[in-house]
């Protein structure tokens, strides 16, 4: 999960968690530190494909990010194309329309991406700070769940359920053992 920037941390962290979703705040374009930090994370996870759930301002930087990490994961790690999927889970023109979201900031003329922006969307942009924190969540939990394979993932989770409980019945034998001894935390 990349977030453009660091005003999304307190919203989106929480989901990520819930997910286990690794978060990179990538302060706009990621720069090489960061996607060096999410090559090594997806080598380590052994995983086929690197999926990229990207959140962005709906602006002209914004609507570029998700495309140009793509190809900077590609040119600077040799990761194929095909192994390598961006999903942008906010902030889209449709998204806007449909949640009616402020469009009260204007694009950025100083932009390289402008003119393309406009031709697509107009001069009238959208902030992901626009966005009710609770719409963003969901906004980020649809979008982790359209790449996930919830049934695998709920078996793990009734797993660590599992394993949990064990390891409590474990701990209130030991407790009772040892009780004399150590006082319970």
């Amino acid at each position: 999960m990349i977030g453009e920037k660091n005003t999304l941390l307190p919203i989106i962290q929480p989901v990520c968690q819930d997910y286990t979703v690794p978060l990179t705040i990538g302060r706009g374009f990621c720069s090489l530190p960061p996607r060096w930090d999410i090559y090594q994370r997806w080598l380590r996870s052994e995983k086929d494909d690197l999926v990229l759930i990207v959140l962005s301002d709906h602006d002209p930087d914004g609507e570029m990010i998700a495309d140009a990490l793509v190809g900077y994961m590609r040119d600077d790690f040799q990761i194929p194309w095909r192994r390598i999927h961006a999903v942008r889970a906010a902030l889209t023109a449709e998204q806007c329309q449909r949640f009616d979201i402020p469009t009260d900031v204007e694009a950025k003329p100083s932009s390289t991406n402008y003119q393309r922006f406009v031709r697509q969307h107009g001069t009238a942009a959208c902030e992901l700070e626009a966005v009710p924190p609770k719409q963003l969540q969901q906004m980020l939990r649809d979008a982790i769940e359209s790449v996930l394979d919830l049934d695998a993932f709920k078996a793990e989770q009734d797993r660590e359920r599992a394993d949990a409980a064990e390891i409590e019945v474990h701990r209130e034998r030991a407790f009772a053992v040892l009780g004399p001894i150590v006082q319970k935390p």
